[in-house]
């Protein structure tokens, strides 16, 4: 397993993202998602979580909230995922002072 994609912000953005490109066979994928960590928080509640959005491409994606937007800190490892995608971005919820860390692994 290997790191596929990290980011950081203090914005309600997405980061950590792959766009179409590179290794892709037809409509199969080249990437393996494994695992997802996320570390960060908010002084502001909110109503939209984490959210992983990853597809074979970016008119064919899936999404998966892999925690609150919470007026809490935040650390976890979400492994085992086994997703397989060739683009995929992790979309934040709310701005924060302190930021907020994201790293997808895989192969």
């Amino acid at each position: 397993m290997r790191m596929l994609s990290n980011g950081f912000s203090t914005a309600a953005t997405s980061v950590a993202a792959r766009a179409a490109g590179g290794s892709s066979f037809g409509q199969q994928s080249a990437y393996v998602i494994e695992s997802v960590a996320v570390s960060g928080g908010s002084s502001a509640a909110s109503t939209v979580g984490v959210i992983l959005r990853y597809g074979v491409n970016s008119t064919d994606e899936n999404s998966l909230v892999l925690c609150a937007g919470d007026s809490s800190d935040v650390t976890l490892v979400i492994p085992n995922l086994g997703l397989k995608a060739n683009v995929w971005e992790v979309t934040l919820p709310t701005t924060s002072a302190r930021g907020w860390a994201v790293i997808v692994s895989g192969n």
